[in-house]
This record gives structure tokens, C-alpha cells and sequence, in this order.
């Protein structure tokens, strides 16, 4: 993003379980508007997460896997993860936009 300023517009952590989250949901609970107002998500974890942007879940299996991803526009809106392997992991997810 060259030329561009990037500005935070809030950030949140908690733990990924077994459950597929939004991030409209706990422990995260970002606001639709911030959402739809975030140009970037940078999401990263204590370890592999399970991940969709379709708005459809994630399983334990099924969806990409990484531990430190950047996802844009309206996949922002869409995204879903849940933990791949046996462990809880904490997740820190930063909203940011393009100046």
C-alpha cells in the first residue's frame, strides 16, 4: 500500500475454541460498522487457526490454516475461524484503514 497511511481503528483479543466465530462475536465483538469501515484484519495466533471468508464455518479440518493472516474489504465482513488442533488458541485481531 504504497503511499498510503495506515490507521488503527481498534484491536481485540481472546480464545479461539471449537466453536467457528465472527467477529461480530464474543470474545472479539467488533461493531458491523467498524467492519464494513476497516480497509485490513490482521489477525494472529498463538497457534494454527482454521479460517473462511465466505461467511461460511470453518471446521477443525476445513478452511485455510495459518497463525498470522491479513484479510481485506469485504472479507473482513465475512471471515470466520476456529482453532485447528487440540488447543484453545489466543487470537489478536487489528481493524485498520487506508489513508
Amino acid at each position: 500500500m504504497t503511499g498510503l497511511v495506515q490507521k488503527t481503528i481498534a484491536d481485540a483479543g481472546g480464545t479461539v475454541s471449537t466453536t467457528a466465530l465472527a467477529l461480530t462475536d464474543a470474545p472479539f465483538s467488533f461493531t458491523e460498522a467498524q467492519l464494513y469501515e476497516a480497509d485490513e484484519a490482521h489477525i494472529s495466533s498463538s497457534g494454527n487457526l482454521r479460517y473462511r471468508t465466505s461467511g461460511s464455518d470453518p471446521t477443525g479440518s476445513v478452511g485455510h490454516r495459518s497463525n498470522d493472516f491479513k484479510v481485506y474489504g469485504q472479507d473482513i465482513v465475512d471471515l470466520r475461524v476456529i482453532r485447528a488442533g487440540g488447543a484453545d488458541r489466543t487470537v489478536f485481531i487489528t481493524l485498520r484503514i487506508y489513508r
